[in-house]
């Protein structure tokens, strides 16, 4: 049994009194340079459930303000978040609104996963986009039970999303890719699957981040289960397969739901959920992490993070 991490100083930020934190999504605004990052968060105990999204900002990375809830569950019975707003991503499309993707959870026996949207002018307030996302939702079939935690990336002139998912009889992780068929970011059709992984890296792929590194013609694909893991590769141009080359862990098992945006000075920067931080006994459960920059190794075969 992992021994909690109590002291509150070593971390970014941490869960408020009574409450629980885990999986960022971090989202970097340069026309105000602040830096904005939404925490799955139950704000009634410090227990892992009710998911609602927690938004906290800095400049310095150092120093963060809590905004509150950002995004709730509805309370209303059939509707698709009603069990919880779980880990997604936030995107600026071209009109300059703010798209939130997340999953939602719309019954937990059966459980099910489906994929939703929130839009936003100011990165505090947010509407939410009625039902599912339009194709977004569409699950490949011959997969097992994950399929969650959508994220976007963009590949020339055109957005892309991938979402975590599993192979059958617990063999691996699997990412699914999803194609923009418009500009609003909330219409998608399925493309392929990206990449399958295997039981070295566990057997589903939790918070997939999927990126180019800089100044190398190298992709990244983070994900997570038991630890966070990095695989490096490249992204076949023709058919977007991704191809692995290497793999490993990023930190040990207490820093899990690694996520990436670009920072202020265009490098890739990630942030960790320390999943071992607090506890029920002490009152709160979860901390952010400080943020790391990613980057190639000299030899150009892993993946490193290297303290901001």
């Amino acid at each position: 049994m992992t021994t909690p991490i109590t002291n509150r100083s070593r971390f970014a930020f941490c869960a408020p009194p009574g409450t629980w934190i885990n999986d960022p999504v971090p989202f970097y605004e340069p026309s105000t340079g602040v830096y904005h990052l939404y925490l799955q968060h139950n704000p009634a105990a410090p227990l892992d459930a009710d998911k609602h999204w927690l938004h906290v900002s800095s400049r310095d990375c150092l120093s963060w303000t809590n905004h509150g809830v950002a995004l709730a569950p509805s309370r209303v019975s059939g509707d698709s978040d009603v069990g919880g707003v779980w880990t997604g991503c936030v995107t600026q499309r071209g009109d300059g609104v703010y798209v939130a993707l997340y999953t939602a959870i719309p019954t937990y026996k059966p459980f099910t996963q489906v994929q939703c949207a929130a839009l936003s002018h100011d990165l505090h307030t947010w509407e939410k986009v009625p039902g599912i996302v339009t194709g977004l939702s569409h699950q490949p079939e011959g997969y097992g039970g994950c399929f969650r935690d959508p994220q976007t990336f963009l590949l020339g002139d055109k957005y892309y999303c991938i979402i975590g998912g599993e192979r059958r009889n617990g063999q691996g992780g699997a990412a699914f890719l999803y194609e923009a068929t418009d500009d609003t970011l909330l219409s998608w059709q399925y493309s392929h699957v990206l990449y399958e992984g295997d039981t070295a890296t566990g057997h589903d792929f939790e918070c997939p981040d999927f990126f180019p590194l800089p100044n190398a013609d190298k992709w990244c694909l983070l994900t997570s289960r038991e630890k966070s893991w990095w695989h490096l590769g490249t992204l076949n141009p023709d058919s977007l397969q991704f191809e692995r080359e290497s793999f490993g862990a990023c930190d040990d098992e207490s820093r899990y739901a690694a996520k990436s945006c670009v920072g202020a000075d265009g490098e890739r920067l990630v942030w960790f959920w320390v999943r071992d931080a607090g506890g029920e006994a002490d009152g709160w459960s979860g901390a952010l992490d400080h943020p790391r920059r990613v980057s190639l190794s000299a030899d150009g075969k892993a993946v490193e993070f290297a303290p901001v």
